[in-house]
């Protein structure tokens, strides 16, 4: 392992990097994914391989004696697991908030393989949540879904946005398009949303990034808080 701690008069970048570990699951890019959301997202994050994920805790979870549990969650949901679950994630999973003071909205965009299956595992979710006034939507999209907490925000998800374009996501997050996970927070954004005021001590700061990505064995984690 290596680190690095770098600082500037407006960025303390941390970047490590490891070696001889093997990588994990997800070597989809979604840095990108996540460049194309809204502009006024608050908060987001980007991973990958989020679909071979479930089926690893699936089979930890009847290894460690879990299988009755499972097929209680599969009974009471309607889904297949862990097939269900995994098309749902898909390959790569984005998922953003924004909104206003007691007002948040969130949502997700989904890439899958099999986006039939996908559609069908959020409609029996939505049927098991059942509450119409909860505004929670799914949208198919030509390789997965997006599922939010509004029809609107729904929309907003499924089409292109501009969050890439920013100057702040650009200087917090400078390796996004390598990234095979992502985070992004836009710090006042989120204090805003979270109904509280940042302390005289903390309002310097502007936004934090992340950012991870790895090939074979090396894998590199880059973590940046920008202020001013």
């Amino acid at each position: 392992v290596a680190g690095r701690l770098s600082f500037t008069d407006t960025t303390a970048d941390l970047v490590v990097r490891t070696f001889g570990v093997p990588a994990q699951p997800g070597s989809e890019l979604v840095g990108p994914k996540l460049a194309r959301l809204p502009d006024d997202t608050a908060a987001a994050f980007a991973i990958s391989g989020a679909d071979e994920l479930v089926g690893k805790a699936y089979a930890q979870a009847e290894k460690a004696g879990l299988g009755a549990q499972l097929r209680d969650a599969e009974e009471s949901t309607g889904l297949d697991l862990p097939e269900d679950v995994a098309a749902l994630v898909g390959s790569s999973t984005v998922i953003a908030v924004r909104g206003t003071d007691g007002e948040p909205e969130i949502g997700a965009i989904c890439t899958t393989s099999d986006p039939e299956r996908a559609r069908r595992a959020a409609d029996r979710l939505l049927a098991t949540i059942d509450e119409p006034a909860s505004g929670l939507t799914v949208r198919s999209t030509s390789d997965g879904t997006v599922l939010a907490s509004s029809s609107a925000y729904a929309d907003r998800l499924a089409s292109a946005g501009t969050l890439g374009e920013q100057e702040q996501v650009g200087a917090v997050l400078p390796e996004l398009d390598k990234a095979q996970a992502a985070m992004y927070v836009d710090i006042r954004k989120a204090a805003a949303l979270a109904g509280d005021s940042l302390p005289e001590s903390s309002r310097a700061l502007r936004a934090f990034g992340l950012t991870s990505a790895g090939s074979g064995d090396t894998s590199t984690l880059r973590l940046r808080l920008l202020v001013g």
